[in-house]
């Protein structure tokens, strides 16, 4: 018996999903998935996006992309919240986790417990910080009637002042901050569209972005 639908959760990477998508069409099964580059597709995924749109349409199929970052907190609210309004100058979003049931894989991903040269190393080869960020901030303007030059996204290390021990990994000392700005006819708006850092509170309390 064939499914009508698949669950696509293995990747953030629209490269990564494509093989599986594709033979997922190509047996007529539409597909939802959470792969982060697929929700809006920017630079190299335009073309990767294109490719699924053609061979879902040729086979009778459906693929859709979706989420919480990107997704929905902070793309598709603001832009649904900004609709009654007149004229928006500028939209601020910040994300609030509680990093603390993630194991040292995610802890790793977010930068925490690097030395200082491992979270750069891992910042220019995009190991470190999360996938998404420039979608959102690129779908966040276009919907806003921006004409966007330039999507640019920056991670910096956040320095603790005293080593803090937790389950995973046992010490923290460099922590991530991630954000995503955007330039309209070669001007940079200087606030940012997100903002993502982190930072090591006692049990019980957030972790905030």
């Amino acid at each position: 018996m064939k499914a009508d639908v698949a669950l696509h959760a293995t990747t953030a990477f629209a490269a990564e999903a494509y093989p599986v998508i594709e033979s997922l069409i190509a047996r007529g099964i539409n597909v939802v998935t959470i792969t982060q580059e697929l929700f809006f597709p920017l630079g190299s995924n335009v073309g990767i996006a294109e490719e699924i749109d053609r061979q879902a349409k040729a086979a009778g199929a459906r693929v859709t992309a979706v989420g919480i970052n990107p997704g929905f907190i902070l793309d598709l609210l603001p832009i649904s919240a900004s609709s009654p309004c007149w004229q928006v100058n500028r939209v601020d979003g910040r994300r609030i986790v509680d990093f603390s049931p993630y194991g040292p894989d995610e802890m790793r991903h977010i930068g925490a417990g690097l030395t200082e040269s491992e979270f750069a190393l891992g910042a220019k080869d995009g190991t470190i910080g999360h996938t998404g960020l420039l979608e959102t901030a690129g779908m966040v303007a276009v919907s806003m009637g921006l004409e966007v030059d330039e999507l640019r996204q920056a991670k910096s290390a956040i320095i603790t002042s005293r080593h803090r021990r937790t389950s995973y990994p046992p010490v923290i000392e460099y922590f991530g901050h991630m954000s995503a700005g955007y330039f309209v006819k070669h001007t940079e708006v200087p606030e940012d569209i997100l903002r993502r850092a982190t930072r090591k509170l006692p049990a019980r309390r957030c972790v905030r972005w």
